[in-house]
């Protein structure tokens, strides 16, 4: 009884964690690169990248079900390291966004902010733990306990 007590402790504890997200690292030689290689449908609705600073996330549309008043997002953070290249951090998150019933308001990004620490970055995105991001090696180092 116990053990069958113990377990189920366990397993409502770690569904109440939140996950760490799994994205997908690259690097390019300008933002204009960077921008082509977001995914973005229909792709001339791709983010702008200039003039936004050394790190920061943009909300890459990728398009909306047939018929519906929803468009589906994914969040991505862009670093732009000393010697101009790019660094993207793509799919950290996934989030939809509508047209509101009168009186509410729209869902919004879930990236929250970025916080550089030397040369690793620490992402916060509402439902996950926050990721960091070695930046010069471009390499993900997975979230922190």
């Amino acid at each position: 009884m116990k053990l069958g007590f113990a377990a189920l402790l366990l397993a409502s504890v770690a569904e109440a964690s939140p996950k760490c997200p799994s994205p997908r690292i690259h690097t390019f030689r300008s933002l204009a690169a960077a921008k082509d290689s977001l995914g973005s449908v229909p792709p001339q609705a791709a983010p702008e990248l200039v003039d936004r600073g050394a790190a920061f996330f943009v909300d890459v549309p990728l398009g909306s079900p047939n018929g519906s008043d929803a468009v589906h997002y994914k969040v991505t953070a862009i670093f732009i390291r000393k010697d101009k290249s790019v660094v993207v951090v793509d799919d950290l998150a996934r989030w939809t966004s509508v047209i509101p019933p009168p009186g509410h308001s729209s869902p919004v990004t879930p990236a929250q902010s970025i916080r550089l620490d030397g040369t690793t970055a620490h992402l916060a995105i509402d439902g996950y733990r926050a990721a960091l991001v070695d930046v010069p090696r471009a390499k993900f180092l997975g979230c922190p306990r």
